[in-house]
């Protein structure tokens, strides 16, 4: 089960503002990105990055993850 609608809004809300905040200059984001993705009860931070023998094949690596737990609000 994923979240409520009224919490997906907060939450893109708030992860938006964190990529305003901590997202590479434009100049390099075709090397590093950063960006978020939700899975169920889940938000992931990830960056995208091409892989080094392969450059315009792209890869993203997770880096952090945030999971509710509704019964532990």
């Amino acid at each position: 089960m994923g979240f409520a609608a009224i919490d997906m809004v907060n939450i893109i809300e708030v992860m938006e503002g964190y990529l305003l905040k901590h997202r590479p200059p434009e100049e390099i984001r075709a090397k590093l990105d950063t960006g978020y993705r939700i899975e169920k009860q889940s938000i992931i931070l990830f960056q995208t990055r091409p892989q080094w023998n392969k450059p315009g094949e792209y890869h993203d690596y997770d880096f952090a993850k945030a999971t509710y737990t509704k019964s532990k609000d």
